[in-house]
This record gives C-alpha cells, sequence and structure tokens, in this order.
C-alpha cells in the first residue's frame, strides 16, 4: 500500500494499518526453526512471566506466536472482505491434532485473520506433537479447538466439537492431561444445560448432571492435575444453589394469597414472615452488602413461621413453582426465605431472599388531567369507591429536599384532588387510613401547569 505519510501511521487508512500490523506479526515468526532453537533465558528481564509459564511457553517462537494470535484471534476486521473470503465454513478444520497438522488453509484471502490464526495454530501443533510431556501440546490443540468452534459456520459445530474432544481424551487415556479435554466436554455440557426451558425445551435437561458425573470421574482419577481443578471448579458451580421469591406488593386482609419461588438446588423452605414499619423499610433498602440485610430482617418482630417442601430431582436446573402464602393482619411485612438443609457446603453460603408485601383491603389508584392529578380510594376485594378515607400526600417541591405533607378526605366517589400549580411535585407518596386498615402508596410525580396563573 502507498502510505501518505510513511512515519505517522496516523495518516494511514485501515487497510494500510491491517497490512503493516499483518506483515509485522508475519515476520516475527517467519523463520520458525531458528526460533524453536532460542530459550527465553536471555530474555527474563523484559518479560513478566507466571509460575509454570515455562511448561506453555519454552520457546521465543512459542512466545511470539501466542502474540501473534492475540492480533489474529481479536476478530474480523471491519476492512472490505473479498467476495470469496476465507470462513471456518468445513467440518474439516475441527478435528484431532494429528489430522489438523496436515491441512491446508488457503490464504489467498489475505484480510483473513482466521485463516493466519489457524496456520499459526498448525505450527504450534507442529512443533509440539514430539515433546516429551503433552502440556504444551495439549493446551494449545485445546485453544485451537475452542476458537475453531467459536468462529465456525457450519451446521452441527457443538456436535462435531464434542467428538472431537472424546475422541482427543482416548488418546490420552491414562494421562492427566486427558482430564482437560474432559472438562470441555464438561462445560460444553453445561451451557447445554443452561437452554433448558421446563415445557418447552426439556432436550438437555439433564445434561448439567451428566457434566458433574463427569466433572468427579476426572476429580477422581487425576485428583492433582490442572483439569481435577478445572472440574472442581465447574461442579462449585453446577451446584451452586440460588433462590429468589417474588409476591405481589399488595394483597386483601387475611386473605391467603401465592407467593413464587425461583430456586435451583434446594429441597426445603423455611418461611418467616416478620412485621416491618415504614421507617424500617427505608432504612433496610439502603443496608448492603446482603450480610447486613439478612441481620436487620432477624431483629424485626416475627408474625408468622413456616416451612415447605420444593421439588429437586437433581437436574442442578433452575426451577420456579408458586407456594401458599397465608393470610394476613393489615400491615407491612418482610417474607424471608431460607433454606432448610443439613448440607454443609449450602449453609456456608448462608443464601437468603426476602419479598416486601403489603397486606391492605384498600387500594389507589391515579388518573391525570391537564388541571389536576386525581386518586381514587378503592375497595381492592370489589373495586367499590371508598369514601372518608384519610389521604395525606408527603412531597418535596421543585426539588428543594424540604419534605411537606397535604391532608385530604376522600369524597363520594373516593377521590381526592391536587390541583395543579406552577411547582412541581417530586417524590409524592401518600398514607391512606380507614375503619383501622393503614396503607402506603407511591412514588408518584406531578407535572407543574405552566399555563397557569401564579
Amino acid at each position: 500500500e502507498t502510505k501518505i505519510d510513511s512515519i505517522d501511521y496516523r495518516t494511514w487508512d485501515l487497510v494500510t494499518l491491517f497490512n503493516e500490523i499483518n506483515l509485522h506479526f508475519k515476520n516475527s515468526i517467519k523463520d520458525p526453526i531458528q526460533l524453536q532453537k532460542i530459550g527465553l533465558q536471555d530474555f527474563s528481564e523484559i518479560l513478566d512471566r507466571q509460575k509454570g509459564s515455562e511448561t506453555y511457553r519454552p520457546t521465543l517462537f512459542d512466545l511470539l506466536a501466542h502474540t501473534a494470535l492475540n492480533f489474529y484471534k481479536s476478530g474480523e476486521n471491519n476492512i472490505t472482505r473479498p467476495a470469496d473470503k476465507f470462513e471456518i465454513n468445513d467440518p474439516e478444520y475441527l478435528c484431532e491434532a494429528s489430522s489438523f497438522i496436515p491441512l491446508q488453509i488457503p490464504l489467498n484471502d489475505s484480510t483473513s485473520l482466521q485463516a493466519r490464526a489457524l496456520q499459526i495454530y498448525q505450527e504450534l501443533i507442529r512443533f509440539h506433537k514430539n515433546d516429551a510431556t503433552s502440556e504444551a501440546l495439549v493446551q494449545v490443540d485445546l485453544d485451537r479447538l475452542n476458537f475453531i468452534h467459536q468462529n465456525a459456520v457450519f451446521e452441527n459445530k457443538d456436535q462435531h466439537y464434542l467428538e472431537v474432544l472424546q475422541n482427543s481424551a482416548q488418546l490420552f487415556t491414562g494421562n492427566p492431561v486427558s482430564g482437560l479435554y474432559q472438562y470441555e466436554i464438561a462445560l460444553l455440557y453445561d451451557q447445554w444445560g443452561g437452554t433448558y426451558e421446563p415445557g418447552t425445551k426439556e432436550t438437555y435437561r439433564w445434561k448439567r448432571k451428566e457434566a458433574v458425573a463427569l466433572c468427579e470421574s476426572v476429580m477422581d482419577e487425576f485428583p492433582k492435575s490442572r483439569g481435577a481443578e478445572k472440574c472442581a471448579a465447574l461442579k462449585l458451580s453446577i451446584l451452586n444453589p440460588t433462590l429468589t421469591i417474588q409476591s405481589e406488593l399488595n394483597v386483601p386482609i387475611q386473605t391467603p394469597s401465592r407467593l413464587l419461588v425461583n430456586y435451583k438446588n434446594y429441597d426445603q423452605l423455611k418461611l418467616t414472615a416478620y412485621s416491618i414499619s415504614k421507617s424500617q423499610r427505608e432504612k433496610l433498602s439502603k443496608l448492603y452488602p446482603e450480610e447486613k440485610q439478612l441481620l436487620f430482617i432477624k431483629k424485626l418482630n416475627i408474625s408468622k413461621e413456616w416451612e415447605t417442601s420444593l421439588k429437586n430431582e437433581k437436574d442442578y436446573q433452575n426451577h420456579s413453582t408458586e407456594i401458599l402464602l397465608p393470610s394476613f393482619a393489615n400491615d407491612f411485612y418482610i417474607i424471608l426465605a431460607e433454606p432448610k438443609t443439613d448440607d454443609k457446603f449450602v449453609m456456608q453460603l448462608n443464601t437468603f431472599a426476602y419479598s416486601l408485601v403489603q397486606v391492605t383491603d384498600m387500594a389507589l389508584v391515579e388518573t391525570t388531567t391537564n388541571m389536576a392529578d386525581i386518586f381514587q380510594v378503592i375497595n381492592r376485594n370489589n373495586g367499590s369507591p371508598i369514601s372518608g378515607a384519610q389521604v395525606q400526600f408527603s412531597y418535596t417541591k421543585n426539588y428543594d429536599g424540604q419534605i411537606l405533607t397535604k391532608n385530604l378526605t376522600t369524597d363520594k366517589m373516593g377521590q381526592v384532588q391536587l390541583p395543579r400549580t406552577q411547582d412541581r411535585w417530586t417524590n409524592v407518596s401518600s398514607e391512606i387510613t380507614f375503619k383501622g386498615d393503614k396503607a402506603y402508596f407511591g412514588e408518584y410525580y406531578i407535572e407543574p401547569n405552566y399555563g397557569r396563573d401564579k
């Protein structure tokens, strides 16, 4: 490419910049045989080396080849590509290491990062295939398989990937490095299991169970290997329990309702309802981390306690179910859900979930006009208007931070009106009382009426 300025790269277009980078990376490893004879001892002062890195990057060739791969694996560039651009569209690229070495990688598409990456992988695998130990070969082969799997555009690539991993693991039977291929299989199973949806996508429901079994077999056979270490982390992730609960924000007085539970890897829950005041709710909302929230909740007054069983078929999947929420008197409650189990691992996680619920027979409906905001108090159970209810609005005016209040009484239609002025009301909340029933609603926002006289 002809450069406008051969020194100032800021004047180069994208094609020129790419070609220049590509040229330097190609030149850096154009004599692989010679580079493979040079160790890294003489470069120790300029290298930031990790413990054990010499196993996987023993020569200058390894270092430079992997540095080049970081560029070629970064994703296809945005420059104009030829009509016959290179793509990983043939399953033959997803094969065992020995079969990959002799493959012809077409390099007629000079813009292809992927083709150049595959060629470098070939050179690395060819170099390490006769190593005294298999660690470097297996690691670069796994990197290569993962790269091809991620970027392949042919059909059934997951199945091809699985078969190659299984065949490669079989080739190293009895060698701890086989556990690294087994780990990748388990990881694929876990990803498949993540697509499970009850009733609609059932195909891979039990794949996470297979992943755990595979991890355990690697951990048993090669307990101190890298494969076992990676498998232990994956198993921990799959077995990690989760729990969330969700209730309706408002439910009628002394009327049973339902609580939605989303969970993974739990059999039983202990549920506790705590009474909570407005000031306590505000304090809880500002607490962090979760441990402080739990300690705060457990100091509240207990209203009811009960237990429930959850269906757990050991598929290690997320499930949802509705459970009964008992009837309560008028108040605000925190519903706390905690696992009930003797499993020490689960107990150490201190997992919990909570949901707020207000028990009241009242509901508040807002409508707006250009001149006013109208609020109607109605009976939650039958929709009839509630006349004579006391409504106290709390708000701030024009963002000045001062909290103001306004008291009104609902008319025969259960309504109160807030005429619009030139002031803007923010953080508007309401406290409503009627015949022993107290409820809180909000927040609302009341726009000013700009055309109204002061």
